[in-house]
């Protein structure tokens, strides 16, 4: 669904990309399917305040793997289906 509105807006809102965020792989996931903004609710309503600096580091790590610098960078650029 972010993927789809991502294309249908081209990139001009910004989405948030909600639901099922409890690490950094799945905040990844969303911010290169279109999402420019996370939300970390349920995830962080059950491991409270740490859970942000795990995210953080995981995703930090990813972009680094996949050869970007900064997370805008990443945003929508998951592979087309």
């Amino acid at each position: 669904m972010i993927a789809d509105m991502y294309r249908r807006t081209r990139g001009k809102i910004p989405i948030i990309g909600a639901g099922g965020i409890f690490n950094g792989q799945e905040a990844y996931k969303k911010i290169t399917a279109g999402a420019s903004l996370v939300q970390i609710y349920t995830s962080y309503a059950y491991h409270g305040p740490p859970i942000v600096q795990k995210i953080k580091k995981e995703l930090d790590y990813l972009i680094k793997e996949n050869d970007y610098y900064r997370i805008h960078e990443t945003v929508g650029r998951a592979p087309a289906k």
